[in-house]
């Protein structure tokens, strides 16, 4: 339950960066309880005026919500939950809470993890907490807190009918509701205008416009699977919204749509090379590899960053960009963006991070020029055991550029090095060259990590990735295997001390490595792994079968393509972990796919979790105990080689 009130810590000289280092033993690796451990802190931004902090804390279970002072560090426990969540960030919830005004923020959050949200509005200067829906068995979210209307936010609400999201204007102060919209069914992402009024929603069938005059939404512009719109925010005259797209085009970019008119009237921001927009996986979690930031305030973006093979800023505003080149010339070369920032616009909080930063918050006063560190993100890991991540390149068998980066163990020449290849998820995810705390803590191990974006993988644009429509376990997996074989031309890699790991489709690859091409693997670990690909195709949509194949007419190349129909083949160490509750890959036949490799002699680690499903790596404890036990394998079976 919420603890309606406000704690008042007694900590006025506490520094906003003040933290507690862990110190480790000379010459020790890091273990995987301090690189996989929870963060304490997230979530920052700033108040409109610029002189108070807020953020969400996390222990454990708990996690509540924190607003602190920025002159004196003195802290106000806003929520004071035993157990709760906030709910995930996606298109469904963009922030965890909004500052209203000076003094109010509103947010959503659960009941002892139950996963039904309500929606609550904290008053600082009355030390008041309440709930503005308390309504039973019913999930609301805040759709935006720009209602056109001072005092009142946007909600999504299925308080009438489970199966249905409605709309409703809530009066934060009064709680009140009114309900404008009401909803047939159907899972919609709402898009309201700087005016507050819903004009699209997003569904799985495309863009939906919202027709006044019949108080329902018509499907405005159809996507597919190859052809995509994203919308983000509207123009100042909400004639237009800002969308990424790739409709008409080989790549995602940034354009302005006209929703009077129904068709793109500019681009924005595009790359003739890359995709503006993608999906990565870093730290076991899918996220977008893109941002339009957009000012409510102005009226207008203000910048847009992407990765390319680097990390992108495109300035659409001048004050914007001098604030960046300000902070810049202080901090030096990171990836930086603007979280938040005063209403003045002379209070910035800024996140840097790179390939060896995990990220840090900064508190910028743009008129004195001076940055002050707020928090490093996983402050427990000293910053000299980071590892470098560096770009590399090489040309497939068939004659394709294969991009990609390896990630290399501070002070380690790359010279007959022990190398891991980390295959990405999805399949059609991407890797970028940011922080990965997987590959750092190989890298902590003395292990270089490749990573390849092979064909099919988002972000160089439909072509490429519609190259690897059905070719899971086959061109694919060569891209993977042509990066290895580069790797030991080129003289990094030892070829006798190569693994592979991955999770999830990437899990799937590293078991095609050591089954279809066993003399070039030491050993591998497979987390959420298919070691049958039939059930994996029979539980998607039938109109997926265009990227990953029919059950049926493709048969043949699945059982090619299915470890689990050439387990003979398989011959040096595995270490496999899997969920008994993973729908997509059946835990008999893993435990079928084991039992054949013992028969066969193949030494096997198996780590099989009754309790969990695909998605092993969201929970802490499995995943440190994970890579506990990789860390024990790799340096029994990859340190001394085949």
């Amino acid at each position: 339950m919420i603890i309606i009130g406000f704690l008042l810590i007694l900590c006025s000289q506490l520094s906003l960066a003040q933290v507690g280092k862990v110190k480790l033993a000379d010459g020790k690796h890091i273990p995987a309880e301090l690189f996989f451990k929870q963060e304490l802190k997230s979530d920052f931004t700033l108040s409109p005026n610029g002189k108070m902090l807020a953020y969400i804390t996390h222990e454990e279970n708990r996690h509540n919500l924190v607003v602190q002072t920025i002159e004196n560090g003195n802290l106000l426990s806003v929520t004071s939950d035993s157990v709760s969540n906030f709910p995930a960030i996606n298109g469904f919830s963009k922030r965890p809470y909004y500052w209203i005004n000076d003094d109010q923020l509103v947010f959503c959050k659960d009941s002892l993890g139950n996963r039904r949200y309500k929606v609550f509005m904290a008053d600082i200067s009355k030390n008041v907490v309440k709930c503005l829906t308390d309504f039973a068995n019913s999930n609301s979210s805040i759709i935006t807190i720009h209602s056109g209307t001072e005092n009142e936010i946007l909600i999504a609400s299925n308080k009438r009918d489970p199966r249905a999201t409605d709309i409703y204007r809530l009066n934060v102060l009064t709680g009140s509701l009114e309900l404008t919209f009401q909803d047939e069914g159907g899972l919609k992402m709402y898009f309201a205008d700087n005016d507050g009024k819903i004009r699209i929603a997003r569904t799985q069938m495309g863009i939906m416009k919202f027709n006044a005059d019949k108080n329902k939404f018509d499907l405005a512009i159809p996507t597919t699977l190859n052809e995509s719109f994203y919308p983000l925010d509207f123009s100042a005259d909400n004639k237009s919204i800002y969308a990424y797209s790739n409709i008409g085009r080989e790549r995602m970019a940034i354009l302005e749509y006209n929703l009077e008119l129904m068709k793109e009237v500019s681009v924005v921001c595009e790359n003739p090379q890359y995709d503006i927009w993608s999906l990565e996986e870093s730290n076991d979690v899918i996220s977008e590899t893109a941002q339009l930031n957009y000012s409510w305030e102005f009226k207008k973006p203000l910048y847009a960053n992407y990765y390319s093979e680097k990390y992108e800023l495109v300035f659409f505003d001048n004050e914007t960009q001098k604030r960046f080149d300000a902070i810049k010339r202080i901090l030096g070369d990171y990836e930086y963006k603007m979280i938040s920032y005063s209403n003045d616009y002379n209070k910035i909080l800024f996140r840097i991070s790179s390939g060896g930063l995990k990220g840090a918050y900064y508190y910028f006063d743009y008129p004195a020029k001076k940055a002050e560190l707020v928090w490093r993100l996983s402050n427990w890991l000293p910053e000299k055991n980071i590892a470098e991540v560096r770009n590399i390149s090489f040309t497939s068998r068939d004659g394709l550029t294969m991009n990609g980066y390896l990630t290399v163990p501070s002070g380690l020449k790359l010279k007959r090095a022990p190398v891991i290849i980390n295959a990405h998820g999805g399949p059609h995810l991407r890797d970028i060259p940011g922080y990965n705390d997987v590959n750092q803590f190989y890298a902590n191990l003395g292990y270089v990590v490749m990573q390849i974006n092979y064909r099919g993988s988002k972000g160089y644009g439909s072509d490429f990735e519609k190259m690897g429509y059905k070719q899971w376990g086959l061109k694919m997996q060569d891209d993977i295997i042509d990066g290895v074989n580069w790797l030991i031309k080129e003289g990094i890699a030892d070829k006798e001390r190569i693994a592979i790991y991955g999770y999830s489709s990437g899990g799937y690859n590293a078991l095609a490595g050591l089954t279809f091409t066993p003399d070039l693997f030491a050993c591998g670990i497979s987390v959420s792994g298919n070691v049958n690909l039939f059930p994996y195709y029979k539980s998607i949509p039938k109109n997926y079968q265009e990227i990953f194949g029919d059950p049926v007419k493709d048969s043949i190349q699945f059982v090619n393509t299915s470890p689990l129909f050439h387990a003979a083949n398989l011959v040096y160490p595995l270490m496999i972990v899997n969920g008994a509750r993973d729908r997509g890959n059946p835990i008999n036949e893993v435990d079928d796919f084991v039992s054949q490799l013992k028969k066969n002699g193949t030494e096997v680690e198996y780590l099989r979790f009754e309790n969990a499903g695909h998605n092993i790596m969201n929970d802490l404890k499995l995943k440190i105990e994970v890579f506990k036990t990789a860390e024990a394998f790799f340096e029994k079976h990859l340190e001394k080689g085949k």
